[in-house]
């Protein structure tokens, strides 16, 4: 189930993507669980769809799903948590950095994507190293950048991407949230509360016991 906020951000960029006017640099910033990575890969299907709109049946969207697609390149956090130069600067003779990526001509014919996935935790150095991919990339691609907010960023950076910020689930619908639906409603209205809509922090509020010191007290506070 999708929040009504991101069914109007998808709204929103497939009426960009149909008049030509989708800009080439994102940024989707957002809570953990807020959906900010499946608007960030259905805004890369724009560009690599059969139908150019991500439609999510066709073979291209297939192939971006599992991650096989030729034209599509997704760059995470390494087993330390950072995004280093050489995921970003070109290296001789490699295409799996961005700018290796971006040189290259496209499999399929159509757009490219590249999507960076925990992007806040870019190194400057990257974060420096990818400024001119952000400000003049190839025709037909499309760069999205994925972070739980802006603070990381250097002003260069944020000045090369439209912003795109997705809220935290609505807290009266939190026991609809993927993550908290085998929590009965009331429960997971607690967590959403404490969380301010925050799934990812409302699961770790859980897994903390935070209910279970909620009843605690409760019992307490009775007798």
């Amino acid at each position: 189930m999708r929040s009504p906020a991101m069914e109007r951000w998808e709204d929103a960029l497939r009426k960009l993507a149909s008049s030509e006017r989708l800009p080439h640099a994102l940024l989707v910033a957002g809570p953990g669980g807020s959906g900010r990575q499946d608007l960030a890969r259905m805004a890369a299907g724009l560009v690599l769809c059969e139908e150019a709109r991500s439609c999510g049946s066709c073979g291209a969207c297939a192939r971006a799903a599992t991650g096989s697609h030729p034209d599509l390149l997704v760059i995470e956090p390494d087993d330390k948590g950072v995004i280093r130069l050489d995921s970003v600067a070109e290296r001789a003779g490699e295409s799996d950095s961005l700018s290796g990526f971006l040189q290259v001509a496209t499999f399929e014919g159509r757009g490219r994507a590249a999507l960076m996935l925990g992007a806040d935790a870019l190194t400057r150095p990257a974060q420096q190293a990818c400024l001119k991919s952000l400000e003049e990339p190839p025709p037909d691609t499309l760069l999205v950048l994925v972070a739980q907010g802006t603070q990381e960023f250097l002003p260069t950076i944020l000045s090369r991407v439209q912003v795109m910020r997705v809220p935290g689930w609505p807290v009266d619908r939190m026991g609809d949230h993927p993550w908290l639906e085998h929590l009965p409603q009331d429960q997971a209205l607690v967590l959403g509360r404490w969380s301010s809509g925050d799934p990812a922090l409302a699961v770790e509020l859980e897994q903390a016991g935070a209910l279970g010191v909620r009843r605690a007290l409760g019992d307490w506070w009775s007798g």
